[in-house]
């Protein structure tokens, strides 16, 4: 019998206990024999990094039902799922890689305005009877930050008109692609933050409400990523694509939010929807200064 178990055995290349399954009991490290082909290695990169075991899918699914994820995970139940810093990080790769795609339109049939001033006039179009113009606004008169920097940027916004349009245009598409990735990323620990403020007396950790901030912003991101593939999918225009964007955003922050906060958090439904309205609130602040980021680097630079 001994002899047996013996034959059977193995020793954990990692860290040398004796190992009788899959899995070493002491390290958890997998006892396999790597024969150094490139699919065997390239299989387990990709298992690795998406997941490719069921975790992914299980995740996505569980996404599907706001809040679920959430609560399999604060309940223990993390096997089946993939981890959430590991899911975000697949969510932002996703959404990111659509993102660095987007290209500046052309300023010549564009409006632009930044704090309320006309950087660039272009003339409406005749279409079909109707007189269209698109106009991109960043720095709100109506925001905080404008009333904050208004009176101090007055003389960089007259020095952007001197410019040619589309080299304004571009590099305000640049900063878009450069600083949303890194301003996003600020989103989860706010959120977090405001829902410890909201959730107060609910006896949960920070790192609970994290585990959630990061869920929230996981499903917007894969949902984003989602409507951007469609657009591009069916050679939308740029204006038409940003629509279906923004409407696939809101949805995710009207509908889907309260209703995770309502699963995970339980209560009354009217005092989460008063809560959600705050997180809400609080959330398309934040969501304002992530655009108007790009414009105050490309006033501060003019």
């Amino acid at each position: 019998m001994d002899s047996a178990e013996t034959t059977s055995s193995a020793l954990c290349r990692n860290c040398g206990a004796e190992v009788r399954a899959c899995f070493c009991e002491s390290c958890g490290q997998k006892v396999h024999e790597h024969h150094g082909s490139l699919w065997s290695l390239l299989t387990e990169l990709l298992s690795e990094w998406f997941a490719l075991d069921g975790r992914l899918l299980s995740s996505l699914r569980a996404l599907l039902r706001p809040g679920s994820l959430t609560i399999a995970y604060l309940e223990g139940k993390r096997v089946a799922f993939l981890a959430p810093l590991r899911l975000y990080l697949l969510a932002s790769v996703l959404l990111f890689s659509s993102i660095l795609n987007l290209e500046a339109p052309d300023a010549a049939g564009t409006n632009l305005k930044i704090l309320g001033e006309q950087v660039i006039s272009a003339p409406s179009v005749q279409r079909d009877g109707v007189q269209t113009s698109r106009l991109l606004e960043f720095l709100a008169e109506d925001t905080w930050l404008a009333k904050l920097l208004g009176g101090h940027l007055k003389d960089e916004v007259e020095a952007l008109k001197l410019q040619p349009p589309q080299e304004t245009m571009d590099a305000l598409f640049d900063g878009l692609r450069r600083l949303l990735p890194t301003s996003l990323i600020l989103f989860v620990p706010f959120l977090a933050a405001v829902l410890k403020l909201l959730y107060l007396r609910s006896g949960r950790l920070f790192v609970d409400h994290l585990v959630f901030a990061v869920h929230l912003q996981s499903a917007l991101f894969l949902a984003l990523t989602v409507a951007w593939s469609i657009a591009n999918a069916a050679q939308l225009s740029l204006l038409i694509s940003a629509l279906i964007y923004a409407c696939t955003g809101l949805a995710l922050i009207v509908v889907y939010f309260p209703m995770a906060m309502q699963r995970v958090y339980r209560g009354h439904k009217g005092f989460t929807a008063i809560k959600a309205g705050v997180l809400l609130y609080c959330y398309m602040q934040l969501m304002g200064l992530v655009i108007s980021l790009p414009a105050i680097a490309v006033l501060l630079r003019s």
